[in-house]
């Protein structure tokens, strides 16, 4: 056996050689020029030994490990004087491995202290043919290079991670651990560079080394929590860590799996303090080193290299064997620390259905931190009762995954999505990344497009399940999630579902645009059916309703229009009070050119739905200062929240309302069928004292087929006024005019309060006031009815003398039908130009022949009443009449008695027959016997 040794020290070279037969090469280089004193020259400078040459003995690979045939090199190396002594462990001087085999790429190594020691030792039976040990070497400064420091901290002019420019960095290797080659404790790396390198670096890292690097990272700022990131800041440095089939695969980074421990050399980065806390990711071979991020302010960092190996240099050209590290420390808030949960599960609750929308919905993305291999992730929403969970993808990428990489999610307990593999693709909305700003507004991720999800259930579950860690395949993904309130509506169409489609007639957000034909075709026929409709009835209390809270119904959620329905209904003799406050309505002119316009409505429905009058309507928005006040004694009251040509940007924040209701008691039952005038005459009667007219109850009167009906208002008591000024007091007729049970208000009477207010010359008040209904002006137009509610709320119409109202039913003039308004007028009072019989030329219409004679003057000029007969003995025409009808009776029922005794004597056997008529010869008979009381047979005599 030959053996040789070699001692490298900055302050002496001493080479002891025992080389039997072959020689060897050493080239030496002289120390730099330097005028300092040798104890500061040992101090600031290191050993640097190259290897142009090695082929030293065999290096045999299995399973179990490397082993070194026939030669191999000791590398030794301390932090304290030499030592000419063979000591493996204990003193200053440790045994850090053997290389062997066929060294390439010139590989170097340096000293961790002042020396450096290699043993050579080849075995008799090796050819030394093939011997090379080739060696160079030189003496650096510590600071230069990225070499290994012989002291703990380094100042630095090239700046670091927490300095910037040309200014000085600390550059912090951390303390070392006594009684070890390279473990190092760092802390408090907020303040400085802490540097986590590999022995020796950039040169050969030893064989047969555990390096333990523990960061920990105490304070922290309040509320905040800790996040601990390993990167490789510096350019053109790569991650080289070498593995038993580096020379025969191509060089790449690898983690997991792929790395094994017993064989290859290893970095294992665990998130905690010992080797028990969580692997976040084991790593060797050759590439860019990837992030590294731990939560909680601790990392563990082990480094280990197998006892023999070849020595070498990593591709690509230019890169250093080994690792060198920066530890970054970025502080979270204390919110965000489930997301760096280490058991990678987050829980998220709603925060109830009234909250405002910042706080029922956010984003997620995925973790900062590395999550470990063989790690399942877990994301679950829950929501209230009354709530759903709105999720889309604003991206998802998982990179190189394998088959036990997999995404399940889940509705409840339905399994709505599961792939694993390569080719993950859920549904992804990337647009809604593109936020909106003054101008723009993004497109809504619609899950009937297959852009998002939409839960039937409060519970909504992701699962992603990592076999291979995120160290070395990155998985990024940003979630959009929103709870959703799910209104007790019945929906025109069902929120949830996976087969559902939007009706046809439902307009698409960009189909058409307003003004368009077929925008006015879709628009109408939605407004025949509201999208949600609430029944509130008086049985169920009080309470209060608000605008639906669903953005689906909206134009975020991919809705164009919104119409709601409330429907108060009361009880028999209940009024209904409502009250409004506030009504939101703003953000059109800001978002859609076109303009948008949100509505809000009150129909009252009377008579079960025969007559509906709209008592409120407004399109602007009220403040809290200014309620809105409403009572209505009509069986049914209606609230219709309306929203049209929203755009993708809008939802319940800029449209809603909400109101109060209640019920009271107090209406006479009996008003309703009072007030509910049929027939050909009638009379309103307002009288402030009467308790029907006083709770507002309307009156509906029903118009003959193809009639009118004309209001009779006593002269001096009424005028049509257009303005608040034109009437003295707040007493007011309103007037509706009914077609197809929808009203529309037609005229406002005012009300005086006695013809003493008027003035003695005014002869327009001293006529009566007819008022025609609806369709009276035009030629071929007529209206079912007439609606006339009382206001009383100005100087009360004396108590003895109640304002009565006559109404009647009449019809056009055959000849005046076809006349314009303006001749009809002309013609008025000219009873030779009508040819009704039952004209009325005062009014200018035919009254019914029913109103005609029957002793009541319903022509103002008396007309219906002239050229009548009249009956004064009715009482004894009656008799005569009843007396002619019993003796017609008597004479019909002498001749059917007649009648029949007449069929039945010229009956036989059942059969009628006709007698035969007699002969003026007489028949002689001999031997006939003619029986009277019986019926001939045979047909009668003779047969």
């Amino acid at each position: 056996m030959w053996a040789m040794r070699l001692i490298f020290d900055v302050t002496a070279i001493i080479l002891h050689q025992e080389l039997k037969g072959h020689g060897y090469k050493i080239e030496f280089y002289r120390f730099p020029d330097d005028d300092r004193s040798l104890s500061s020259f040992a101090v600031s400078y290191i050993l640097s030994v190259g290897m142009e040459a090695f082929s030293v003995g065999q290096l045999h690979r299995s399973e179990n490990g490397s082993l070194c045939l026939g030669g191999q090199v000791v590398q030794r190396d301390a932090s304290s004087t030499p030592a000419d002594v063979d000591v493996v462990h204990g003193g200053d001087q440790v045994i850090t491995g053997a290389w062997c085999g066929e060294g390439w790429g010139q590989p170097i190594t340096t000293s961790a202290g002042k020396w450096l020691q290699l043993m050579l030792t080849i075995s008799d039976i090796v050819d030394l043919s093939r011997f090379r040990f080739d060696l160079t070497y030189r003496v650096v400064r510590a600071d230069m290079g990225n070499l290994s420091p012989s002291t703990s901290a380094i100042t630095s002019t090239a700046g670091g991670y927490n300095g910037g420019g040309g200014a000085a960095a600390i550059l912090w290797y951390g303390d070392p651990v006594p009684g070890t080659l390279c473990s190092r404790n760092l802390h408090s790396c907020d303040q400085r560079t802490c540097i986590l390198q590999s022995p020796n670096f950039p040169g050969l890292y030893p064989r047969n080394a555990t390096c333990y690097y523990y960061i920990r990272q105490a304070w922290s700022p309040k509320n905040q929590t800790i996040l601990l990131t390993l990167v490789q800041t510096e350019p053109g440095q790569s991650f080289s860590v070498r593995t038993s089939d580096a020379g025969e695969k191509e060089r790449k980074m690898m983690s997991g799996r792929e790395c094994r421990p017993w064989v290859d050399d290893t970095v294992s980065v665990y998130n905690g303090a010992t080797i028990e806390s969580p692997l976040l990711a084991r790593l060797c071979g050759t590439g860019t080193m990837p992030h590294i991020t731990g939560a909680g302010g601790e990392l563990l960092v082990v480094f280990h290299s197998q006892p023999h190996d070849a020595p070498f240099n990593p591709a690509p050209l230019g890169a250093s064997p080994g690792f060198r590290l920066t530890t970054r420390v970025r502080f979270v808030a204390a919110n965000q620390v489930r997301q760096y949960h280490p058991e990678c599960r987050i829980s998220i609750a709603s925060s109830g259905s009234n909250s405002r929308r910042s706080q029922r919905q956010g984003i997620i993305r995925s973790p900062d931190a590395t999550i470990a291999p063989n790690t399942t992730c877990l994301y679950e929403f829950t929501g209230r009762e009354d709530q759903r969970v709105w999720m889309t993808f604003l991206s998802y990428r998982l990179q190189a995954s394998e088959d036990g990489d997999c995404l399940t999610l889940t509705d409840g307990q339905e399994l709505v999505f599961r792939q694993c593999g390569a080719d993950i693709q859920p549904r992804i909305c990337p647009h809604a990344l593109v936020h909106a700003n003054a101008s723009t507004a993004y497109k809504p991720c619609r899950w009937q497009d297959g852009e998002s999800y939409l839960s039937r259930s409060p519970r909504f579950t992701i699962r992603q399940e990592l076999a291979t860690g995120t160290a070395i395949h990155p998985w990024s993904f940003v979630i959009r999630y929103e709870f959703i309130t799910v209104d007790r509506f019945t929906s025109k169409q069902p929120l949830v579902g996976k087969d559902e489609t939007r009706p046809s007639e439902w307009p698409e957000a960009s189909s058409t645009t307003p003004g368009d034909d077929d925008d006015d075709q879709l628009l109408a026929s939605q407004l025949m059916t509201p999208d949600c409709f609430q029944l509130l009835e008086s049985a169920k209390g009080n309470g209060s309703i608000s605008s639906p809270r669903n953005p689906l119904l909206y134009g975020r959620g991919g809705s164009r229009h919104l119409r709601c329905l409330y429907r108060f209904q009361a009880g028999k003799g209940e009024h209904t009070h409502l009250t409004i406050n506030p009504f939101h309505s703003t953000g059109c002119a800001r978002f859609n050119q076109s303009g948008c316009q949100a509505c809000l409505s009150v129909d009252e429905v009377f008579w079960g739905g025969k007559v509906r009058r709209r008592s409120y309507h407004t399109c602007r928005s009220l403040s809290g200062n200014n309620p809105v006040v409403l009572q209505s004694a009509a069986s049914s009251l209606e609230l219709i929240f309306e929203v049209r040509d929203m755009n993708w940007a809008q939802d319940d924040d800029h449209f809603y309302f909400v109101a109060e209701y209640s019920f009271s008691r107090g209406i006479d039952p009996l008003c309703w069928d009072s007030h509910q005038q049929t027939g050909k005459r009638g009379n309103l009667r307002i009288d402030p004292r009467d308790r029907c007219v006083r709770h507002s109850i309307p009156w509906h009167i029903q118009a003959p087929r193809g009639g009118y009906i004309i209001l009779v208002f006593p002269a001096g008591q009424a005028s049509i006024t257009k303005t608040v000024e034109g009437c003295p007091t707040n007493n007011r007729l309103f007037v509706y005019s009914i077609t197809d049970g929808k009203t529309q208000l037609y005229r406002e009477v005012c009300l005086m309060a006695g013809s003493s207010l008027l003035s003695s010359s005014d002869k327009a008040f001293q006529q009566p006031l007819n008022l025609y209904s609806a369709g009276w002006a035009e030629r071929n137009w007529m209206s079912d009815g007439l609606l006339v509610v009382a206001s009383l709320q100005g100087i009360p119409i004396a108590d003895e003398t109640p304002l009565i109202v006559t109404w009647l039913s009449v019809f056009k003039d055959v000849a005046s039908k076809s006349m314009s308004f303006a001749a009809r007028q002309s013609a008025h009072g000219n009873a030779s130009q009508m040819v009704c019989r039952t004209g009325c030329p005062a009014l200018g219409a035919c009254l019914s022949s029913d109103l005609w004679c029957d002793d009541r003057e319903d022509c103002p000029d008396g007309s219906d009443e002239q050229q009548c007969i009249r009956l004064v003995f009715w009482p004894l025409y009656v008799g005569l009449v009843v007396i002619l009808l019993s003796l017609t009776a008597g004479l019909v029922a002498a001749f059917l008695v007649r009648r029949y005794y007449h069929s039945r004597r010229y009956t036989a056997n059942g059969r009628p027959y006709k007698p035969r008529p007699k002969e003026n010869t007489k028949a002689k008979f001999s031997s006939v016997t003619v029986s009277l009381t019986r019926h001939y047979e045979k047909g009668g005599p003779g047969s």
